[in-house]
């Protein structure tokens, strides 16, 4: 809104900063719900908009406390008290008849047929954690990992730890120069060598609720181990004096 270019140059110096050091930390922002089906039948609402969004609260990420707002969510006077964020969000939801074209599936194999230069965005199954079943037609050997929190305000060594980022890596060697394996479903669709989990401001205590997906060896040893790392995430960047 300033008609200072000096300032919109300053200010535009800033983010730059900000981003290269903070763009790969996620923070919550807000959620949402709706119904798959239409409440007194078993028809599937193929309405696109949800009726609000509201703000994501730091200290209420664990499970418990989510499936209490989702049980609660149909009772007006509950949602009163949360605190709505303008905006809108909208999804499409259809009944498939068959199978679209260029689909991978949750371990991103592609599904004949399958365009090698696709014209349009692909499919991505969603995993099904079904009961076993035989004959096996595919092989997958994955590894979910759900952080759930860290108590930290008991320690005294590190007390300016507030925003704390939880990072998880496989490994399968802890020399100097041994590096992670690439092998976790990173958002962007690739393989990466570690997941972040979203960083909670000013929180001693985090609580997450991210999913972090590996694809692991074939063949596992004892060498193969998780790795955590717990670090402090500094918001203003450092004071050149």
């Amino acid at each position: 809104s300033t008609k200072d270019p000096k300032l919109g140059l300053k200010v535009h110096k800033a983010v730059k900063s900000c981003c290269q050091r903070l763009g790969k930390y996620r923070m919550p922002f807000a959620w949402t719900a709706r119904p798959l089906f239409r409440l007194y039948s078993n028809e599937l609402d193929v309405s696109s908009e949800f009726p609000a969004i509201y703000r994501q609260e730091a200290g209420k990420l664990k499970d418990e406390e989510l499936l209490k707002i989702l049980a609660e969510y149909r009772k007006p006077d509950r949602l009163n008290k949360l605190t709505a964020i303008p905006g809108r969000a909208l999804i499409r939801v259809e009944a498939l008849t068959e199978l679209p074209d260029n689909c991978l599936t949750s371990a991103l194999s592609p599904l004949k047929p399958f365009n090698a230069a696709p014209s349009r965005e692909v499919t991505l199954e969603i995993a099904e954690l079904c009961p076993e079943a035989q004959p096996f037609t595919s092989y997958i050997n994955h590894l979910y990992v759900y952080p759930q929190s860290l108590a930290f305000d008991t320690q005294k060594m590190f007390t300016r730890a507030r925003n704390i980022a939880c990072t998880v890596q496989l490994r399968d060697d802890d020399g100097e120069n041994a590096q992670p394996l690439t092998c976790i479903y990173g958002r962007s669709g690739l393989l990466v060598s570690g997941a972040t989990c979203c960083v909670l401001h000013h929180t001693t205590n985090p609580a997450w609720y991210d999913e972090i997906k590996f694809r692991l060896p074939a063949k596992l040893t004892s060498q193969h181990h998780l790795l955590f790392t717990f670090t402090h995430i500094s918001i203003e960047g450092s004071k050149k004096r």
